[in-house]
């Protein structure tokens, strides 16, 4: 039998938050009556990852965030730092939420389709995209936005995987301050990596445990649970109660400035991970994905064709560059930069660089703040070729200056 092609405006490729967000972001415009095909085998019915952010603004979403908070800490063996965040929020957005907020809008449109179908190919000519499913059927749109994986690029010299295993937990006693974020707790030994707990304290009682490294290789489970088992027993040490872990999450994200992978045809564009939306020296893509999809439903109803405009500023790779290469070459240092990152500059004008909405003026501020050596080795090593002696410097200190959870207990 002779398969047939059916013809949409626009085909989504991959319900991710990507995709499904620009569907929300095409439904809620003048968009809103184009044929739109979305192609993904996955339902999306579980709550199958989070996503995090800040703001000085009510966040524009299709979903309302689960928890917000109004204070950081950040932890080393030295010191902890406690950051109020106002103007800002830190923001916590549930998979599950973000997905049947946009599901059931989608249900309310009869030109938008949603098949469980899994890509198998994209080719496009000058004036219509193909893709072929799994199923041997066949979809064209004038565009495809696709948010597919990638096969992974070499990590060079400056690329590193942030990967991170993390457990929700719920204690019989109260052990959580609900109202602070432990966005990096370094008491712990870094051996050369740069490793770290991050807590999201959804209250007392509830919260989500993540231990947090950067180096070439990700770990495999046991590895990470090393880690999460000292902080549970250091968190029920003197008999408080006990611990359930009622979930758990694993993930990758890659750090490298290489660009990513552009799309063989003329009528596809990459969006999300697959388009590079991660920033290289964090991993935060979130909110990068809604900022690249308002400007491409923008450039859709203003010109006709999606805006492909890079996620992250050249000014920003640069640094991202130069930061990426101390933390694989001399990854002693990170903890260090990190702390007087966020000790020696106010928190608002950090949140603004890393969300890429700082000045030229703060970034320089910011920069001259931290370590000057290793960046300077990274920057002749980068550009000119030449390798600069490293400084010496004491071995970092071990293991943790006090038990990790104290940090939190009631009394």
């Amino acid at each position: 039998m002779k398969s047939t092609t059916t013809s949409y405006d626009y085909i989504i490729a991959g319900a991710g938050c990507a995709g499904l967000g620009l569907v929300w972001r095409m439904l809620s415009s003048e968009l809103s009556d184009t044929r739109i095909l979305i192609l993904d085998p996955d339902p999306k019915e579980q709550n199958d990852r989070t996503w995090c952010f800040w703001s000085d603004e009510a966040p524009d979403l299709p979903c309302h965030p689960s928890h917000s908070w109004r204070q950081l800490q950040v932890a080393t063996p030295s010191k902890t730092l406690t950051l109020p965040l106002s103007p800002y929020s830190y923001y916590h957005v549930k998979g599950q939420d973000y997905y049947q907020s946009i599901k059931a809008l989608i249900a309310m449109h009869p030109n938008v389709e949603w098949r469980r179908e899994k890509v198998e190919q994209i080719s496009s000519d000058k004036e219509i995209a193909t893709v072929t499913t799994h199923s041997g059927s066949s979809y064209t749109g004038s565009w495809v936005f696709s948010s597919l994986p990638q096969t992974p690029k070499p990590l060079g010299d400056e690329g590193l995987l942030q990967h991170f295993y993390g457990v929700f937990v719920k204690t019989e006693f109260p052990a959580f301050d609900s109202k602070t974020v432990d966005l990096m707790d370094f008491r712990v030994e870094q051996d050369g990596e740069i490793r770290f707990y991050y807590l999201l304290p959804f209250s007392e009682t509830e919260a989500l445990i993540e231990f947090t490294v950067f180096s070439k290789t990700p770990w495999n489970r046991a590895s990470y649970e090393v880690f999460i088992d000292e902080y549970l027993e250091n968190l029920t040490a003197g008999g408080a109660g006990g611990i359930v872990i009622t979930d758990s999450e694993q993930g990758v994200i890659p750090m490298n400035t290489v660009k990513a992978n552009e799309p063989l045809h003329a009528r596809v564009l990459n969006i999300g991970l697959a388009g590079g939306a991660a920033r290289p020296g964090t991993g935060y893509a979130f909110p990068f994905i809604q900022r690249n999809n308002a400007k491409i439903v923008a450039s859709l109803i203003a010109d006709g064709y999606p805006q492909a405009a890079p996620y992250h500023s050249s000014r920003h790779l640069f640094y991202d560059s130069l930061l990426l290469r101390v933390l694989s070459k001399e990854g002693h240092y990170g903890r260090s930069i990190f702390e007087q990152l966020f000790q020696k500059q106010p928190t608002g004008r950090v949140l603004r660089f890393l969300a890429e909405e700082s000045t030229l003026w703060e970034d320089i501020r910011i920069m001259i703040s931290l370590p000057w050596a290793p960046f300077l080795r990274a920057l002749f090593a980068k550009y000119a070729g030449i390798t600069l002696p490293a400084i010496s410097m004491a071995k970092p200190p071990s293991p943790l200056l006090s038990p990790l959870p104290h940090a939190h207990r009631r009394s």
